[in-house]
């Protein structure tokens, strides 16, 4: 269902709130990420999963609420 190579471009990304209409570059980092993926992405019951540091205080209240 997902290829080593999907699995392993979820590793090491920006997290935004929401998804952009452009990619995240080192010009728009700043606006967009609100953190960062780690790279123990996997597949488990064909579903993606990675762990996500999250840096923003708005993102964060909004995932706790």
């Amino acid at each position: 269902m997902f290829s080593d190579r999907t699995i392993r471009s979820a590793r090491s990304k920006p997290v935004t709130d929401g998804h952009p209409n452009e990619p995240v570059t080192i010009d728009n980092y700043q606006a967009y990420a609100k953190g960062m993926s780690h790279t123990d992405s996997r597949v488990e019951d064909f579903k993606l999963y990675i762990s996500l540091t999250v840096t923003d205080r708005t993102l964060i209240k909004r995932i706790h609420n």
